[in-house]
């Protein structure tokens, strides 16, 4: 992936703030190729700081969890200098215990681009020329395989051990097309040599959130665009039953900003719509969109409140503070993935309603419509199966709930005797969003048979959409597979050509 007309990151801060010029939205610029810059005052800072921390590093009466000593059960075994000498090496070796699937390359250049963050940081004690590898790896497009699953450490060290030791020339790297190479192979084409880690910064390269960060960022904003178009679905569902309008007034959120916002969302895009005579009120889960998308929008807003608190943390360990080593908990992220889980709970219970509006459209009783929004009942079954495959994906979303962040188990010789599984939880919400896409491709084209068969006007703030789906999909008049119509209404959605409601 190269840089493909994105900007230029530049990092020039070394303060902790995720709200800093190096915060969320630097690293999904990153993650989508843009080059990284490292102005010359930074580096200056951090290899005067990296003196200090050399020079504490040898004082003999203190030792310093895994660069003096070993990690996990062996943190009371001191090491001797030639021991030492090759520890930051052997770190990045016998932990890289991953395999595949690997994460996706915008993923693991996000995961770099934390890693780099943490690295300028003081109290990390990383040195001038990491900071510069590792920026100059972004930008030449170096990006190891990372394991996306098989997660069951205190922190993160297994998928940072293949992230830290690619950089040395251990391991693989992803060629554009995702197909595998040896990153020592990866290294002599860019005319580099390998990275040897000086002290501490195999352990630099080891700790941290920087995957959990890693998906809080990328798969919240992945969530945010999903809660939008299962909103806009809803309301093509609304209008496509005829349902009342007078339940979506903002003033009914009794001044809570959030829902008074989905509230109003949903007025304008129905505004000018059909409401169908003698209904008094539709069905519920037509009349609680405003609260269950508030929910929604809520916990994805918590979760990136999270990354931005993540971002300020301290997560190395040891960290050096006040020109001395402190072990930390750091690379515990449990915030993030229980906050990942509750995203994926409030998608499932979103999704829920979006599947119960479409059987109520394909319900007679309900929608006043053809049975099953067949144009011929009985002989032609409409659109009924397409409903079936959204209860598919529902159960299988539905499975998705458990939260991944619970059941801890000795590692480590009970040393590490709890861990959070926050990119277990990412991993669970990256599936729950492909769930939620194709639930919402089978409620767009659910509604637009309905507003087909119905033949009344289209709320204005709605026909973009509605023409944007014709163009995809024609009208279901005699029966055919409509696995593709979904298929490409997926797509759609993906790319973002669906996102025309003009409210």
């Amino acid at each position: 992936m190269r840089d493909g007309g994105r900007h230029e990151v530049r990092i020039d801060s070394t303060k902790g703030s995720g709200t800093d010029g190096f915060g969320a939205d630097a690293i999904r610029a990153i993650a989508a190729g843009a080059r990284v810059t490292l102005p010359a005052e930074l580096l200056d800072a951090v290899a005067s700081n990296r003196t200090a921390v050399l020079t504490a590093l040898a004082d003999p009466n203190h030792p310093v969890y895994g660069v003096t000593t070993g990690m996990g059960a062996f943190a009371g075994r001191r090491l001797d200098p030639d021991e030492q000498a090759t520890h930051q090496l052997r770190l990045l070796t016998a932990r890289a215990v991953g395999g595949p699937p690997w994460l996706p390359v915008p993923d693991v250049r996000a995961v770099l681009a934390i890693v780099l963050r943490t690295a300028v940081r003081p109290e990390t004690g990383a040195s001038e020329q990491l900071c510069r590898f590792l920026a100059d790896r972004l930008n030449d497009a170096f990006h190891p395989a990372v394991p996306r699953e098989g997660i069951g450490c205190a922190g993160e060290i297994i998928p940072l051990c293949h992230a830290g030791q690619a950089l040395a020339g251990l391991g693989a790297v992803l060629a554009d097309d995702g197909t595998e190479v040896p990153a020592a192979e990866a290294l002599a084409a860019r005319g580099v040599e390998p990275y040897r880690p000086g002290p501490k910064e195999g352990v630099i390269l080891l700790e941290g959130i920087p995957v959990a960060t890693m998906h809080g960022i990328r798969r919240g904003a992945e969530a945010a665009a999903a809660a939008e178009r299962l909103l806009v679905a809803a309301a093509a569902s609304i209008d496509a039953l005829g349902a009342p309008r007078a339940g979506y007034d903002p003033r009914l959120a009794a001044g809570d900003p959030v829902l008074a916002d989905r509230y109003a969302r949903l007025r304008a895009l129905l505004a000018g719509g059909t409401v169908r005579a003698g209904l008094l009120h539709a069905p519920v889960s037509f009349r609680v969109v405003p609260q269950v998308l508030a929910h929604l929008s809520r916990t994805v807003a918590d979760l990136a409140d999270a990354v931005d608190r993540a971002l300020c943390w301290v997560t190395d360990s040891p960290a050096f503070l006040a020109g001395g080593f402190v072990s930390t908990a750091g690379y515990h992220g449990c915030e993030l993935g229980l906050r990942l889980d509750a995203v994926t709970a409030a998608l499932a219970h979103a999704a829920e309603a979006s599947v119960q509006r479409m059987a109520r459209l394909l319900d007679e009783r309900y929608s006043g419509l053809p049975p099953q929004l067949a144009a011929v009942p009985g002989p032609q079954a409409g659109l009924v199966t397409v409903h079936k495959r959204a209860v598919g994906e529902l159960q299988a979303l539905r499975r998705l709930t458990a939260p991944a962040t619970l059941g801890s188990l000795d590692t480590s010789a009970g040393q590490e005797d709890l861990q959070a599984f926050a990119p277990a939880a990412g991993e669970q919400l990256r599936a729950a969003l492909e769930r939620v896409e194709s639930i919402v491709a089978a409620e767009l084209l659910v509604a637009y048979q309905a507003w087909t068969v119905r033949a009344a006007p289209i709320a204005p703030a709605l026909t973009p959409l509605h023409a944007a789906i014709a163009a995809l999909v024609p009208p279901v008049y005699e029966d055919r597979p409509l696995g593709a119509d979904l298929r490409r209404l997926r797509a759609a959605l993906n790319s973002g050509a669906l996102d025309v409601a003009a409210a």
